[in-house]
Formats: structure tokens, C-alpha cells, sequence
């Protein structure tokens, strides 16, 4: 059964989010999109954190309606067919 940092995952993929590979750090998966100006880190527990600069600057979105609304996307994240459909979905649970 999946847990919270499973949704929150899944929920930015389903979103456009990509996983930012050049980020050196052991504590968070950090997730950026092109469009945006900040980046998302995911903790190991499924906690939510924004940044628009270094890791440290980040602040905690845990139990906010972004994180809440990327696990609702996320738990039905299979069914949606694009990321656009995704994004109306986020932005309709905000």
C-alpha cells in the first residue's frame, strides 16, 4: 500500500514535475520544472519543502494545501492520461 511520499511522488510526476538529478542531497529527492522558479523536495517521511535558492533556504509545505493537493492528484495519478488533466486536478483541490 502506498504511502504519503508515495502520493506526493507520484502526484509531481503526474504534474510535470522531473526529478533533478544534479542536486546533491542525501536527505530529499528535490523535483524541478522548467516553468517554475523554485524547486519541491520530497523527504524520506513524505515531507514537502520549497526552495528558490539553496537547500538549506527551503521552507516546509508539509500539511498545506499544495502538499494535500499533490497527494489527492497522486493517489489517482494511474488513471489520469496527461499532465495537463493532472494539473487541472491540482489546481481544482487548491
Amino acid at each position: 500500500m502506498p504511502n504519503n511520499r508515495q502520493h506526493t511522488i507520484a502526484g509531481l510526476e503526474a504534474c510535470g514535475w522531473k526529478l533533478d538529478t544534479t542536486a546533491r542531497t542525501n536527505k530529499y529527492q528535490v523535483y524541478a520544472r522548467t516553468d517554475k522558479d523554485y524547486r519541491l523536495l520530497v523527504g524520506k517521511s513524505g515531507a514537502l519543502r520549497l526552495t528558490r535558492g539553496t537547500i538549506s533556504d527551503a521552507m516546509s509545505c508539509t500539511g498545506g494545501q499544495m502538499h494535500l493537493a499533490l497527494q489527492a492528484v497522486g493517489r489517482v495519478a494511474k488513471s489520469l492520461t496527461s499532465v495537463e488533466q493532472a494539473q487541472r486536478m491540482f489546481e481544482s483541490e487548491l
